[in-house]
């Protein structure tokens, strides 16, 4: 079978699956999902999410323009769709773009719940991975642990939500242990 006839109905399947269970807002509902790939199929991956995420960033830029006419701003499902966003520009490695709609998330979400709420735990979450990924490992270490602060506060030391974040920092931690020892 052709690599790319496997992976194109295999990312396919996942997305007709799996869209239906993360869409919704409601965070406590949402599947985690964990999928292991050998090295070898990372770069084809890659580039097939790429591609899904291409067409991703168009219907959420309809998305949330759509949104900020009829539900206005400040409002969860706006704060959400540029989570989302910024979750589109991170894969694609336009990391301006991507810290841009993390940003704009983790303030609107800030503004609507305050600091107690997994939604701005989560956006701390999104945008301290993101500067990992830029290096920037002050930022991104001060933001981890207040995300983590928040979720066991909010939601508990078994929510899902926290555990991913928890498992985040200590990704960073090991990375930044092993970068030391290098």
């Amino acid at each position: 079978m052709d690599i790319d006839v496997f992976f194109d109905g295999f990312l396919g399947q996942l997305h007709n699956q799996f869209t239906p269970l993360v869409a919704g807002h409601n965070r406590h509902n949402e599947a985690i999902i964990l999928i292991v790939i050998p090295s070898t199929f990372l770069r084809t991956v890659r580039v097939k999410i790429t591609l899904m995420s291409n067409n991703l960033e168009e219907k959420y830029l309809k998305a949330l323009q759509l949104e900020k006419q009829v539900i206005g701003v400040p409002h969860s499902i706006v704060a959400n769709t540029l989570n989302r966003l910024g979750a589109v520009y991170d894969q694609q490695q336009n990391y301006e773009l991507a810290e841009q709609y993390y940003r704009q998330s983790l303030e609107m979400s800030q503004q609507l719940f305050g600091e107690e709420h997994p939604d701005v735990a989560g956006s701390m979450n999104n945008l301290a991975s993101l500067y990992e990924v830029l290096g920037r490992d002050d930022e991104a270490e001060a933001l981890y642990i207040q995300a983590i602060s928040i979720s066991l506060r909010v939601s508990g030391e078994s929510d899902p939500h926290t555990t991913i974040i928890q498992c985040n920092y200590q990704s960073f931690l090991d990375e930044r242990q092993q970068n030391n020892q290098g």
